[in-house]
């Protein structure tokens, strides 16, 4: 898949789209098709090195549709969204799954 990761701390051009390997969800999630995330101050902080060590993807809020959920529970495609979404900033990942 593709993701935005950090390369390292600094401003805007730290940012590369690289291929990661698919996200696998657990028994207890599901697998989010990312079509869109939100960008805020925060990321500009983790960028920056203000937060301290940070996930290589970051991202805080997406929204997609849910591409598999290993429990059955939810017919797909339902869309979805999360916050605090570690992994936003790719293609597709794994979220906590939740009723409603």
């Amino acid at each position: 898949m593709k993701a935005i990761i950090i390369s390292s701390y600094g401003g805007p051009e730290v940012l590369t789209v690289t291929e990661l390997p698919d996200p696998v969800p657990a028994a207890d999630e599901v697998l989010i098709a990312v079509r869109a995330f939100g960008l805020n101050h925060a990321e500009a902080y983790m960028r920056s090195g203000a937060m301290g060590e940070v996930a290589q993807v970051t991202g805080i809020e997406c929204a997609g549709t849910v591409a598999a959920d290993p429990s059955g529970r939810r017919a797909r495609p339902k869309t979805a969204s999360t916050r605090p979404s570690p992994r936003g900033y790719s293609a597709s990942m794994t979220s906590s799954r939740r009723t409603g």
